[in-house]
């Protein structure tokens, strides 16, 4: 992770602000370091701007942001909110999970940022942005009956994104999983996280030369104590996730991007609904 986070922070500057998403300790500290050799004034999320999931439902949420200095503030807002006149910042967000009001703020940050420096942006034009704001691919609701989520989860940290949104949406509905991956990804990883959760596991592949094959899939699926089914075509996964979905059952779409790709075209193809992403 550090070693990453040192070659991220090749694009920091000199003298030029930077904005850090929440990290782990050790990238932290590199990207820290370097700003500060680089005199590059630094401002860090969860620190110098704090940040809320107020609700959220399949639709979007509702974020609330608030710099350190109004902390008092928001504590007092808490405690006696109809003794103050004072707001955090409110923005309504379509997009689905934790981390994504984590990179709402990281967001907002920067464009704090750039007005500071003389950008024009209103207030009303952020709150726009941030409320017609499209991510395709990413705990992207493609479906509501089944409900089919597709999200393009391809590595540990994302599968643990994943496995903490299910949670916080999904609650204890059983989950049709179709997953796919590239060779080169930590896929025992991400199974250890996601497999727990699921009901009916549907391995596919995508056209990308480093997928791993279907069949591989399955025999790992095996090692989690997990029965699985292979099928090459991610169109026919679907389908046959759908079949399996009884009930409130929800199936799920994981492992790649390509496989989350393949996996909208063919819904929206199978099902003649249009592509908003093309339209």
């Amino acid at each position: 992770m550090a070693q990453i986070a040192t070659e991220k922070s090749g694009i920091i500057k000199q003298g030029r602000p930077v904005v850090l998403a929440p990290q782990e300790d050790s990238a932290r500290k590199v990207v820290e370091t370097i700003a500060k050799d680089r005199s590059a004034p630094i401002t860090i999320i969860g620190e110098d701007l704090h940040y809320t999931s107020l609700e959220h439902s399949f639709s979007g949420q509702t974020v609330q942001l608030w710099g350190s200095t109004d902390q008092q503030k928001m504590d007092e807002l808490i405690e006696h909110p109809e003794e103050t006149s004072w707001q955090p910042i409110t923005l309504k967000l379509p997009l689905l999970g934790y981390h994504q009001v984590q990179n709402a703020a990281t967001a907002y940050a920067a464009i704090e940022i750039a007005r500071g420096e003389g950008v024009k942006i209103s207030d009303a034009a952020i709150k726009e942005g941030f409320a017609s704001v499209e991510w395709p691919g990413r705990f992207e609701i493609i479906n509501q009956e089944p409900l089919i989520v597709v999200d393009s989860a391809h590595n540990l940290d994302s599968a643990l994104k994943l496995r903490l949104a299910l949670d916080d949406y999904i609650g204890d509905r059983k989950v049709a999983l179709i997953f796919g991956a590239s060779e080169d990804k930590d896929i025992k990883g991400m199974f250890s996280v996601l497999i727990p959760r699921v009901t009916h596991l549907i391995a596919t592949q995508s056209t990308h030369p480093r997928a791993m094959l279907a069949n591989k899939l399955v025999e790992l699926a095996h090692q989690f104590g997990r029965s699985a089914t292979a099928t090459l075509d991610i169109g026919e996964a679907l389908t046959k996730a759908v079949e399996l979905a009884k009930g409130d059952e929800v199936i799920i779409v994981a492992g790649s991007i390509f496989v989350a790709a393949a996996a909208r075209e063919e819904w929206f193809k199978m099902t003649s609904t249009p592509n908003k992403q093309n339209t």
